[in-house]
């Protein structure tokens, strides 16, 4: 599917929304991340997947005095908007900011998630 950055914005429009109203629940136990894989297993025949990840540029204005920290290999300037979903397509986790220039590695090292 070709996104356009109308689409992407309302994306991030949605879930900064979510966000802000705490409609998003990250797993945190044993049990609630049982209950996502077997969403996953249930719905869509896929054992011991814990969510659905991508990510999207986002374009922006340079910011003044950037250089090229914002400047992604697509060749304009961005910020990367990052979400998981589980198997009902509802957003459990959600973040937007990271700069553009970062690799899709690099952009899953920073998420909050990873600290274990």
């Amino acid at each position: 599917m070709l996104y356009t950055w109308s689409m992407s914005f309302e994306i991030f429009v949605l879930a900064e929304r979510m966000r802000h109203f705490d409609m998003m629940v990250f797993p945190s136990k044993e049990e609630e991340w049982l209950k996502v894989a077997d969403g996953f297993n249930n719905m869509w025949q896929f054992e011991n997947c814990l969510g659905a990840v991508d990510g999207k540029h986002i374009a922006i204005k340079k910011p003044p005095g950037s250089g090229s920290y914002y400047y992604n290999y697509k060749g304009f300037f961005s910020v990367v908007l990052f979400a998981i979903v589980n198997a009902n397509y509802e957003f459990t986790y959600v973040s937007c900011g990271t700069n553009g220039r970062i690799s899709d590695g690099g952009s899953l090292r920073k998420q909050i998630f990873t600290i274990y």
